[in-house]
């Protein structure tokens, strides 16, 4: 009786030992699943932060020579979708850094400056020397 009862618990060890090495290969292939998920949502989000700082470069270029109230509303409604654009991908990305914190304060800063140009080119005022 005393074989056969070591028999059991030997059994049952060893299939306990394969049941745990089977649920920490499955959990260890999620988690790498997730970390790759993750590295492309950041590759995404950065891309994404290129573009439109690179628009938002352009749009800010476009500004300066934007003459009637309704190609200035068109502009900085242009500038602040893409301050917005580059402000939400600044945000998905796992860095908090100072340098970081003062660009997405710039770039708050320029959307909210656009928006406010743009409402005033909607109401039919252009630029004045200032605010150019």
């Amino acid at each position: 009786m005393k074989k056969r009862t070591a028999n059991r618990i030997i059994t049952l060890l060893t299939a306990a030992v394969i049941a745990l090495g089977a649920v920490s290969v499955y959990q260890y292939n999620r988690a790498e699943d997730y970390r790759r998920m993750a590295d492309a949502g950041y590759q995404r989000a950065f891309s994404e932060l290129c573009t439109s700082v690179s628009g938002l470069d352009t749009a800010l270029q476009k500004a300066q020579y934007a003459t009637s109230p309704t190609m200035i509303s068109a502009v900085c409604t242009e500038i602040f979708g893409k301050a917005m654009t580059a402000q939400m991908s600044l945000g998905v990305l796992p860095l908090s850094t100072q340098e970081l914190e003062q660009t997405a304060g710039f770039i708050s800063r320029v959307g909210d400056y656009a928006y406010s140009l743009s409402r005033l080119a909607a109401q039919g005022a252009p630029y004045t020397k200032e605010q150019l």
